[in-house]
Order: structure tokens, then C-alpha cells, then sequence
């Protein structure tokens, strides 16, 4: 059976990719990549629920952000999108790609929670995991670094007008116990401050796992 892994671009960023590539083929891994550009497609998709939208739009890209909202603020002036992730994008076109074939594809995230939404689809002959996970399992203890910065940064709506980046779970906090005149029209919310690269599956590879 062939086994094939999509790694999301955070830690993509953390590795040499040759040294990665090799390590993993040398596990009976093959690194695949996806075929559409699937940032400018959820953003595209954004664009138009936005022009349509009545009420304060709300980012959908992290579940634990959406997750956090709707059990601390219930805001009735609030809608949330149903645009999936980015990655569960890039992971439906993967799953589509192989699913007539007996094949594992692995889709690797940063978090539990997009793990946990990709593994709620069923999709066919697909498993997702954490790299944290997915590190522990095969024993990966190869060279990695810690990124500063979000591969895809806060500001993802920066072309969209009346728009408020909250990248934080103090930023979520502050602006719904704080802000009192709401004039924005759609919020982009990351929970994990400044983005994935600080999520909880996104543990460095050559660390001691507890």
C-alpha cells in the first residue's frame, strides 16, 4: 500500500526539505503536494459571503478560535461562515486525487482542532494528524527550528474593507469584553497568538516527547 503525506506550510518552514523529504521516504512516506491554489479560493469565497453578509462576519479558518466564541459570547449580531479551512481544502482535493486508489494519505496539521474536523469527514483512505502525533508515532527526531512568524500571517482580509484581525485569545477577549460600538462587518480570528505556528501540534521535532 502506498503512503502519502501532506504537510501544512508551518512545518514545511521548520525543516530542511531535503533532509525531510528523505527522512520520511525512508519511512515509506512519499510528500505530496496540492495542484490549486486554495488560499486565493477560500479568500475568493470570503469575498462573496462577505458582499452578501447582513450581520458581523465570522472567520472560520480556526475551529478553536469559532469553538471559543460561540461557548463565551453569545452574540446574536454575529454569523459565522461555513467556508471550511484552508487545510481541509487542500485535503479534499487530496482525498478526491487517491480515492479510488488503496492508498494512506496522511494530512499533517498544526492543531487538534483541524485534526479533529478533518477526522470528522470521513474522507475516504485519509487520516490526519498533528506533526506532534505524527513525530511520536515514527520516532522522528530529525534537525528543526522554531519560526517567528505565521506562514500565512494575521491580515489574511487586508483587502477586504471594515475588517478587525484578532490573533490572539486575548485579542478575542479584549475586543468582545471591550469594544462597544462594533463597526466592523467581519472578523478574522486566530487563536493561537500570531497564527498556526504557535498551535499545539506543532511541537519541534528534535525535542523530548513527555
Amino acid at each position: 500500500m502506498n503512503k502519502y503525506i501532506w504537510l501544512n506550510p508551518v512545518i514545511l518552514q521548520m525543516y530542511n526539505q531535503e533532509e525531510l523529504s528523505n527522512h520520511l521516504v525512508n519511512l515509506g512516506f512519499e510528500m505530496i503536494t496540492v495542484e490549486e491554489n486554495h488560499l486565493q479560493i477560500v479568500k475568493n469565497k470570503y469575498k462573496e459571503q462577505y458582499k452578501d453578509c447582513k450581520r458581523l462576519l465570522c472567520d472560520n479558518r480556526c475551529p478553536k478560535a469559532v469553538s471559543y466564541v460561540r461557548s463565551h459570547y453569545n452574540d446574536p449580531n454575529l454569523e459565522y461562515s461555513a467556508i471550511q479551512p484552508i487545510l481541509i481544502h487542500c485535503a479534499e482535493e487530496l482525498a478526491n486525487r487517491y480515492k479510488d486508489y488503496d492508498v494512506e494519505l496522511y494530512i499533517i496539521t498544526p492543531c487538534t482542532d483541524l485534526k479533529d474536523q478533518g477526522n470528522k469527514l470521513n474522507m475516504k483512505n485519509t487520516i490526519f494528524q498533528t506533526w506532534t502525533e505524527f513525530c511520536r508515532d515514527h520516532n522522528i527526531m530529525i534537525n528543526s527550528k522554531s519560526i517567528q512568524n505565521s506562514p500565512i500571517p494575521p491580515g489574511f482580509f487586508d483587502n477586504i474593507p471594515n475588517v478587525v484581525s484578532l490573533s490572539s485569545k486575548n485579542d478575542i477577549d479584549s475586543y468582545f469584553q471591550e469594544v462597544t460600538q462594533k463597526d466592523k462587518r467581519l472578523i478574522e480570528m486566530l487563536y493561537c497568538p500570531g497564527g498556526c505556528h504557535n498551535g499545539d501540534g506543532v511541537k519541534i521535532a528534535n525535542e523530548k516527547y513527555d
